[in-house]
Parts: C-alpha cells; sequence; structure tokens
C-alpha cells in the first residue's frame, strides 16, 4: 500500500464509524470503513499494531451514496458461483476456497451498502435450487448480525463463509425433499440429522483449515439441541444456529404449512432452546416485525409491501401500496404514510403479488 498515512490513536473514536478501513503495518486489513469501536478490548488489540489507513480510498459515507448494488440482479450471480462451489467441494477441489470468501465478502457489501433491499431479497419468490437459496439466506442472517456485532472483518468472513457452505452435506436431500413435497424417509432424516459432519469432513478435503468456519459447521445443529452449550459454542455458531431457526419458520417456500408472520415469530421463540436470548432479539432486532418484502393491509384496504424499516420507530416502516382495495394492482406503487389514520398498518396481508412485482424498481435500482 503506497498511498497510506499513519492512524494516530486520537483518530480513533469510541462509539462512532470509522469514516476509513484501518490496515496494519503489512496491509492487512484490520477495521472495515462503518466498523464502531464500542470497548476497550478493541482498542487495546489494536495497540500491538501500527496503524494506517489508505488516502484514495473514498471515506465510508461517500463511497456508500456512490456505490449502488442491485440485489436483485446479483443474486443470479451469487446463485451460479454457489453452484459451482458446492460442485468443487463435491469433488474435493481445493481451488473452491478463494471462491467461497469472495463470494463471503460479496454478502457482506450487499448486507452493508443495501440492507434494506438483501433484507427482502430473503423474501423473493424464485426458481433457483432450494439448498442454493436456503445457503444464500443463511449467508445474509449471518453476515447482518456479525455487522450489528461490530466484529472483525476476518471474523465476519469467516461466519459468512461457514453459512455459504454448512448444508453441502446435506444439499442433494434439500432439493429433493423441496422437489417432491413430502417428509423425509428414515434414511434421508438420518443424511439430516447428520449433515453438519458431513459438510465439516467435505470441507476438510478441501484444504480449508480454518478452526473457526469449520467448527460453526460442525457444531450449529449441536447448539440448537443442546448437546454444546452456548459458552463453548462460541457467537459464529450460535448466530448460524438461530438463523437456521429464523429461516425454517420464516421460509416462504416451507413444505409443510404456511405460517402467518404472528405465528411464525411465536414458533421461533418456541424453537430457540437458548436461556441467554440475546441473538434472537438481535436477529429480530434486525429483521423487526415489519422486514422489507412483507406485504401488509393498510387501514385503507390497499395491499403495501415493506420497502424499508422504520428508523425511529420500528412499528412505522416505510412501504408503497401495490394494490388497491379490491386486489387491483397499481401500475406505479404508491409510497404510503403509515403514521397516517388513513393508511395505519392493519394486519399482514393474506395474499402477496412477489411474482408480479418489479423488485429492482421499487427499490429504485432501476
Amino acid at each position: 500500500m503506497n498511498d497510506r498515512v499513519r492512524v494516530t490513536w486520537d483518530d480513533l473514536k469510541f462509539g462512532e464509524e470509522l469514516p476509513w478501513n484501518v490496515y496494519d503495518q503489512n496491509d492487512k486489513l484490520l477495521l472495515s470503513a462503518g466498523h464502531t469501536i464500542s470497548n476497550t478490548e478493541t482498542m487495546d488489540n489494536l495497540r500491538q499494531y501500527v496503524l494506517y489507513r489508505n488516502i484514495l480510498e473514498r471515506e465510508h459515507g461517500k463511497q456508500n451514496k456512490q456505490k449502488t448494488i442491485n440485489v436483485f440482479v446479483e443474486i443470479d450471480d451469487y446463485i451460479d458461483r454457489l453452484a459451482a462451489i458446492f460442485e468443487d467441494i463435491e469433488c474435493s477441489r481445493a481451488r473452491c476456497l478463494e471462491k467461497i470468501e469472495r463470494l463471503a465478502r460479496n454478502i457482506l457489501d450487499i448486507c452493508r451498502n443495501e440492507p434494506e433491499a438483501t433484507l427482502a431479497l430473503l423474501r423473493t419468490e424464485n426458481t433457483y435450487p432450494y439448498s442454493l437459496f436456503y445457503a444464500i439466506q443463511q449467508a445474509i442472517m449471518c453476515g447482518m448480525m456479525a455487522i450489528q456485532e461490530n466484529m472483525y472483518p476476518d471474523e465476519e468472513i469467516e461466519i459468512v463463509s461457514a453459512a455459504l457452505t454448512a448444508n453441502v452435506g446435506m444439499q442433494k436431500i434439500q432439493n429433493k425433499l423441496q422437489k417432491q413435497m413430502r417428509l423425509p424417509t428414515e434414511d434421508e432424516q438420518y443424511i439430516l440429522d447428520h449433515y453438519p459432519a458431513k459438510s465439516h469432513e467435505m470441507l476438510a478435503k478441501t484444504s480449508v483449515e480454518n478452526n473457526h468456519w469449520l467448527n460453526i459447521v460442525r457444531d450449529h445443529k449441536s447448539c440448537l439441541d443442546g448437546r454444546i452449550s452456548l459458552d463453548q459454542a462460541g457467537p459464529g455458531t450460535i448466530m448460524l444456529a438461530i438463523a437456521n431457526i429464523y429461516t425454517r419458520t420464516l421460509d416462504l417456500a416451507a413444505i409443510d404449512m404456511p405460517w402467518s408472520e404472528s405465528e411464525a415469530l411465536d414458533k421461533f421463540f418456541a424453537d430457540t432452546p437458548f436461556e441467554n436470548g440475546h441473538y434472537a432479539r438481535l436477529i429480530l432486532e434486525i429483521m423487526t416485525v415489519y422486514p422489507p418484502g412483507i406485504f401488509l393491509t393498510l387501514a385503507n384496504d390497499e395491499t403495501a409491501i415493506v420497502i424499508k424499516r422504520g428508523k425511529y420507530n420500528k412499528k412505522i416502516p416505510s412501504v408503497r401500496s401495490v394494490a388497491g382495495e379490491k386486489g387491483k394492482r397499481y401500475v406505479n406503487p404508491l409510497f404510503r404514510d403509515v403514521s397516517a389514520d388513513g393508511y395505519m398498518i392493519h394486519d399482514y396481508a393474506e395474499y402477496d403479488y412477489r411474482s408480479s412485482l418489479n423488485y429492482s424498481r421499487l427499490w429504485d435500482f432501476v
């Protein structure tokens, strides 16, 4: 890094977002732009390094305003790349490691730069192989939680890489069951029950040597059934376990029965066995009760889609009405102020219009 300047301790402020990436003397990224230093432990860890920033990189706020990633277009590329990665893992090809970490960085980018659209992506209707979209869902949720927790960049990448690859040991069964819309046989259930060990074994054969990554893959299911305590599990393992439960209960392509949002939230807490509910609360704080992409009925009987979570009041999201009281679709969705009496939120919508909507237009990418 030739265009670098020293970062002094006076440049690092508690409780404030970093305006630039922070590197050590060997040009290794220590903290990403936007990271908030929230404890003395982080500051103490940094004291072992000589810190630098790159003067050619845009500051965090300016960069975010100029960088636009249409997640509804990018998802096609992510799915194709993950399919190739899964094939590499099945064939024990070590070349997949760089591909996995690059995809993990891309997912963290969309979580940071386009969080509202990225959360909506979790709920879009699609025809992707179930196992691939499931892995992307897990990675997005883990990425959001890792960012919210202000983790180091290396930790974020390890957690998201683990989320992307945790289900590789059961992907074929996942796709088969989803396509046939039936319950698993006894042999298939055995694979579903033991897939973390299989995924761990497959990754180890591709020369994954990162123990943090491997342990998250191996232990996240054991974390759910109590075979591993929270102290043993670690944050990344718990995050993936929580993402696993949230996906199961809110998955709009579930094979068992459709859940209303309120029923799903009740089931989420019922299925979360942790006495310390920090990470369960964390995912709900991120998603909120009205997450982007969910459909609502308003006081005037319109159906609206949530575009953005409420900034100051989580119960007052930004929405756009997509259909009138008789279900007639609007050509141009209308912004509605749900804090106004005439447009207050009445309930979650029974029907949705996912297949007929242009998500890129709704989120102003085009």
